[in-house]
């Protein structure tokens, strides 16, 4: 007679640690506007043949802003188109300042090597969760009091 496995233990197992970093929650684009909550999100880019964090996000005419001067991300749709995916996005700083800016996919980073956004990755309870550009609809970045 077959006995399933119901389960086993390691002796000497501990859990993992809890995330650590700035808190943010990540608003998925779909129809249930999904909320991750992230800590230590950061800007994971395609270079040369491999891959490098940033703590920058690349943007049209104004350059580069640091993930940690800002408060709030929210990409601004297309008006009257439903399914294209839109680059600009509503950006709102931690002083409360808040412009509209044009994502850019492609850029160079400190190096002058050409790199590609692949999106933005933190730390979740179960390990790292990627968030492409086309699927955030919102970033919301947990305010410090200082």
């Amino acid at each position: 007679m077959k006995v399933p496995v119901r389960g086993f233990a390691q002796h000497g197992a501990k859990p993992a640690p809890a995330p650590a970093g700035r808190g943010a929650v990540v608003v998925a684009q779909d129809k249930e506007k999904t909320e991750h909550p992230v800590q230590g999100l950061t800007a994971l880019y395609r270079a040369g043949a491999g891959q490098k964090l940033a703590s920058v996000l690349m943007f049209q005419k104004v350059g580069q802003i640091d993930l940690g001067k800002l408060a709030l991300l929210r990409q601004i749709p297309l008006p009257g188109k439903k399914q294209t995916i839109a680059h600009d996005y509503e950006v709102t700083e931690l002083g409360g300042e808040k412009q509209k800016f044009t994502l850019l996919d492609k850029t160079q980073l400190d190096d002058n090597q050409p790199a590609v956004l692949v999106g933005l990755v933190g730390r979740v309870a179960a390990g790292w969760k990627l968030f492409p550009p086309h699927t955030i609809s919102e970033v919301r970045f947990a305010v410090t009091k200082d």
